[in-house]
């Protein structure tokens, strides 16, 4: 393990099962974290890959930022443009599949962190951009987002703005 790339390593071990839809109840795993804090060339899916007889040994999964085009330069993931456009700061679509087929090869998972309600816009607040994947369009709209969003800000510029947001609130914290 001396040689790993990965500075941080948090391991999880049976709760991973108590809340993720599909996990069996008993699941015993260990999941590495394959990337930190702006880690896009020490992480990069080629150079995970490259780790792969070595991982697999210790770890059941490997949970990796998500992967969507989140624009030029390097960006961790928590932002993207599109979701089906898998070009990221940590590689290329094609070196993703390359490097989730290797670990499925050896036994071991790989996990995306998405964050659904994260998304970038191309002009605006609620300039989100059309998606078509598999024949069929994707796009979010300015009700998509709840009422109180950043605890007024969004609904103020909103109304401002000549949009609507969604009549529901937010369930968590401003």
């Amino acid at each position: 393990m001396k040689k790993l790339l990965l500075p941080l390593l948090f391991s999880f071990a049976p709760f991973l099962g108590l809340s993720a839809q599909g996990w069996q109840a008993d699941y015993s795993g260990v999941m590495l974290q394959g990337f930190y804090w702006d880690s896009f060339s020490d992480t990069r899916w080629t150079k995970l890959e490259k780790q792969a007889d070595e991982l697999s040994t210790y770890f059941d999964l490997i949970w990796i930022p998500q992967s969507g085009y989140c624009g030029g330069g390097n960006n961790m993931g928590y932002a993207p443009l599109y979701y089906f456009d898998q070009h990221s700061s940590f590689g290329s679509e094609s070196e993703l599949r390359s490097m989730i087929s290797t670990f499925k090869a050896k036994g071991t998972g790989v996990i995306a962190d998405v964050v659904v309600n994260h998304r970038s816009n191309v002009s605006n607040w609620v300039d989100f951009p059309k998606e078509t994947y598999k024949g069929v369009t994707y796009q979010m709209q300015s009700t998509d987002i709840v009422r109180n969003d950043d605890d007024g800000a969004t609904l103020t510029w909103a109304t401002n703005n000549g949009y609507s947001l969604s009549s529901n609130n937010d369930t968590g914290e401003g």
